[in-house]
C-alpha cells in the first residue's frame, strides 16, 4: 500500500507542547523490556462532525532489549474515518535533538488479527522503522488523528487509564469541548478529578497524573472489578443517544427472496405455536447463514440488507441478528436487535454510553409476558423454547425499546449440566482387555457446545482422544510390573 495514506507535517496551533519529564529513579527496578516511559500526552479538540486528537509519546531506551521494543513505531488507523499525520519524530541523544521526520518512510499493511474467526475490520498499520537508535536515546514522537465518525457523529467517547503496569513519568489528557455541550465523566477504580476551565467558547478538561504507582494486575479478575484506574469521558450519559444513532439502520425487512420467504411460510404452516416458530426461525438463520464479518468502515455498526445476506449466504452478528428479527416479525413475533459485549458485558453499567462499548448483536424476542434472548451466530442449538440455552452477556441494549440497558437473566444451575458414567468390564482370562464404556450426558449450553464439537471433529478423532485420556490416567496409576493393562474405550 502507498505510504501517502499517512501525512507528515506540524501539529496544529492549539496543541500545547510540553517539556519531557524525567523518570523517577526510585522505580528503575520496575522498568520492563528496556523501555522507560516518560510521557503519554493526549490532547483532543472538538470539530464539526467529529474531533481532532493529538497524541505524543516519549520514552527512553535504557538497554539492549529496549532497542527491539522501541526502535520502531506503529500508527494504527481506519482509513474510512481517520486522517493521520505524523507531526514529529525526534531522537534525543546526550541532550541534542535529532529530527528524523523528513527521512521517515511508512510501510503500510493490513493486519486482520481475527481473520481465522471470519472477522475483517479493515484497519491499517503504518509501521516506521527508526534508523540509528541507540541505548540511552529518548524517542519522542507525536501524531494527529482527524476523526470523522461514520455513525453517531454527535457521539464522543474517550477512555484512558490513570495508572499503568510500568512506571511512567507523566500521563496527561486534555479535552477542549464546546461549553454548550458539557461532557460527562465517570471514574472506575480511581477518584481522580479533572481541572475544568473556560477557554473562550470552549471548556478545557485536564487530567495530569505525575509518576503514578505501577499496578500489578491479577489474571482472571471479574470484569466488574476494576483492576486499575480508568476514566470515561462522553458527550452523553443517556443510553438512548446510542440507540438513536444506530436504530434507523436496524428496521426489520419486509421483503425476502422467494425461496427464503417460502421457508418462513412453511414454518408458519407447520408450527402454529409462537414459541415453536421462534425456535425454528432461529435455527434457520443460525444453521443456513454462515458467519463472516466484513466490519469495514460503516460496516462496523451498520448491518447489510437481509436480502443481501440471504443471497450471499453469510453475515456477521449484526447481519444475522437483523435477519432473525425480520423473520420473527414476519412470523408474528415481537423482536428487536440488541447490542451486547461478549467479554465486558457484565460491567456495561459501570461505563458511560458509547458505540464502542459493544462488540456483538443479539435478538430480544417477546411472546406474551416472556422475554427470550437469542444469539443468531450460534449454531446446532438444541432444545425448545422452555429449555433453550439463552446467552448471558450481562447487559444488553435493545434498539427499539426505551429505558436503556437491560440486565440479561443469568441461568440458575439446579443440577449438573454434564454427567459422566463409567462402566468397567474387567478381563475374564489372561490376555483379555479391560473394557471401559463411558456414557456422557450434556445438557443446556454444554449440550450445544458438544454438538458443535462433534460437528467439527470426526468420530475416530473423538474416540482417539478418549483413548489417550484414559490410557494416560491408567499408566499414571503405575500398575504392577508383572501385569500389563490395555484399555479399549467406547464413548456414547
Amino acid at each position: 500500500m502507498s505510504d501517502d495514506m499517512v501525512l507528515k507535517g506540524p501539529a496544529e496551533s492549539w496543541v500545547k507542547q510540553l517539556d519531557i519529564p524525567a523518570a523517577d529513579p526510585t522505580r528503575s527496578d520496575q522498568i520492563k523490556n528496556g523501555v522507560s516511559w516518560l510521557l503519554s500526552d493526549d490532547q483532543i479538540k472538538h470539530r464539526a462532525g467529529g474531533y481532532v486528537e493529538y497524541s505524543r509519546t516519549a520514552y527512553k531506551i535504557v538497554d539492549r532489549p529496549g532497542l527491539d521494543r522501541g526502535a520502531s513505531i506503529d500508527l494504527q488507523f481506519d482509513p474510512s474515518r481517520h486522517k493521520v499525520t505524523l507531526n514529529h519524530l525526534h531522537i534525543i541523544r546526550d541532550g541534542a535533538v535529532l529530527d528524523r521526520l523528513e527521512g521517515v518512510g511508512f510501510d503500510i499493511f493490513r493486519r486482520e488479527r481475527d481473520a481465522e474467526k471470519g472477522v475483517f475490520d479493515g484497519w491499517l498499520t503504518a509501521h516506521v522503522n527508526i534508523d540509528d537508535v541507540r541505548a540511552g536515546d529518548i524517542v519522542d514522537y507525536g501524531s494527529t488523528y482527524e476523526v470523522t465518525p461514520l455513525v453517531g457523529k454527535d457521539l464522543f467517547f474517550k477512555n484512558f487509564s490513570t495508572e499503568w503496569e510500568e512506571p511512567v513519568a507523566l500521563i496527561r489528557t486534555s479535552i477542549i469541548w464546546p461549553s454548550g455541550q458539557p461532557l460527562q465523566i465517570k471514574t472506575r477504580g480511581t477518584r481522580l478529578k479533572p481541572s475544568i476551565s473556560p477557554t473562550g467558547p470552549d471548556t478545557t478538561y485536564l487530567w495530569e497524573i505525575p509518576n503514578p504507582k505501577p499496578v500489578n494486575v491479577e489474571d482472571n479478575l471479574p470484569v466488574t472489578y476494576p483492576g486499575w484506574g480508568s476514566i470515561d469521558v462522553a458527550s452523553t450519559a443517556n443510553w438512548q443517544s446510542v440507540v438513536d444513532a444506530v436504530a434507523p439502520y436496524y428496521k426489520p425487512a419486509t421483503v425476502f427472496p422467494s425461496a427464503f420467504a417460502a421457508k418462513l411460510d412453511d414454518i408458519a404452516l407447520r408450527h402454529p405455536v409462537p414459541e415453536d416458530r421462534m425456535v425454528e426461525a432461529m435455527r434457520l438463520v443460525q444453521d443456513q447463514i454462515r458467519y463472516v464479518s466484513l466490519s469495514m468502515g460503516a460496516g462496523s455498526y451498520v448491518p447489510r440488507d437481509p436480502a443481501t445476506v440471504i443471497l450471499s449466504g453469510f453475515g456477521d452478528c449484526k447481519d444475522k441478528a437483523l435477519l432473525l428479527v425480520s423473520s420473527l416479525v414476519r412470523l408474528g413475533i415481537a423482536a428487536e436487535v440488541a447490542l451486547a459485549d461478549l467479554d465486558e458485558g457484565r460491567a456495561l453499567d459501570q461505563h458511560l454510553p458509547a458505540l464502542r462499548d459493544f462488540d456483538h448483536a443479539i435478538v430480544k424476542a417477546r411472546i406474551g409476558a416472556k422475554t427470550y434472548w437469542l444469539d443468531a451466530t450460534n449454531y446446532l442449538q438444541g432444545g425448545r423454547a422452555h429449555n433453550l440455552a439463552q446467552p448471558d452477556y450481562g447487559f444488553a441494549l435493545p434498539l427499539s425499546s426505551t429505558g436503556g440497558l437491560e440486565k440479561m437473566p443469568s441461568p440458575v444451575l439446579t443440577s449438573p449440566s454434564i454427567q459422566i458414567a463409567e462402566e468397567f468390564d474387567f478381563p475374564r482370562k489372561p490376555g483379555d482387555p479391560l473394557v471401559l464404556t463411558v456414557f456422557s450426558t450434556y445438557e443446556d449450553a454444554d449440550a450445544d457446545w458438544m454438538r458443535g464439537n462433534f460437528a467439527s471433529r470426526s468420530l475416530s478423532e473423538v474416540s482417539d482422544a478418549y483413548l489417550k485420556y484414559y490410557n494416560k490416567h491408567i499408566r499414571a496409576s503405575k500398575p504392577s510390573p508383572s501385569r500389563k493393562s490395555w484399555i479399549a474405550a467406547t464413548a456414547t
